[in-house]
């Protein structure tokens, strides 16, 4: 005959474990339509964590937090190394945290490129401060943008994806165009057409892109002074 000891201990077992068994049901029902709709459902995620059900710290890892750790292993060793373990133990997080916010690496891979559009370059073609300038103080102001933020910072991972992926191909060349087209514009108010407006255009785009990998992220006051000399020359009608 059981010992009402033993019955109770089993009821209490059931007690604290029950709400864990919910929880985990209700984890998988809502993982997917959370990176679905876009919502963070941060009310579940902070209890789920605060179980430690998934043995690990209690970070609170965000959408942008996995995109930005996705490009620099992009960055450091190519889109392969890009995978969700990988991520997971760059973060500090469990794996299954991953699936707040993507359904799948696919997923991940995709909202990468459009992070990577959005913050490196409609981040400066769609400054509304930046766009009221005047053309010459406009191209100033986005060359200096991108040189305080590194913004071609990715450029080079990004383009080397490109020649094996043909979505990432297609935001390249997108980037590039609406880069281009900008800069384009600001040279064609001052005046500029034809072949000057076209060569001013692409050797501005080309020191902008390359610089950084060339001389360095963290510019100099000499280079400082190199880029303004750069950009009163490339104004100028000869």
């Amino acid at each position: 005959m059981t010992s009402n000891k033993h019955v109770d201990s089993c009821e209490k077992r059931f007690v604290y474990s029950a709400p864990l068994v919910y929880l985990n049901l209700l984890y998988y029902t809502v993982q997917f339509s959370a990176a679905q709709q876009g919502s963070s459902l941060d009310l579940y995620q902070a209890h789920w964590e605060h179980q430690g059900m998934s043995g690990k710290s209690k970070i609170r890892v965000s959408r942008d937090d996995w995109l930005k750790a996705g490009l620099r292993l992009l960055a450091a060793q190519g889109v392969q190394s890009v995978k969700i373990d990988r991520l997971a133990r760059e973060l500090g997080v469990a794996k299954t945290g991953f699936y707040w916010h993507f359904a799948n690496r696919q997923a991940l891979l995709d909202a990468m490129l459009e992070f990577w559009e959005r913050e490196y370059t409609e981040v400066v073609i769609q400054n509304l401060t930046i766009s009221a300038l005047p053309p010459t103080e406009r191209l100033q102001a986005a060359n200096e943008m991108v040189d305080d933020y590194w913004l071609t910072e990715y450029d080079l991972a990004v383009a080397h994806w490109a020649l094996q992926d043909e979505g990432a191909a297609e935001a390249l060349e997108q980037a590039y165009k609406v880069r281009l087209d900008f800069v384009r514009q600001a040279f064609l108010e001052l005046g500029f057409t034809g072949d000057d407006l076209e060569m001013r255009t692409r050797l501005f785009m080309c020191y902008v892109s390359s610089a950084p990998q060339m001389f360095g992220p963290k510019l100099t006051n000499r280079d400082k002074r190199m880029r303004n000399l750069r950009n009163r020359l490339l104004i100028q009608q000869f």
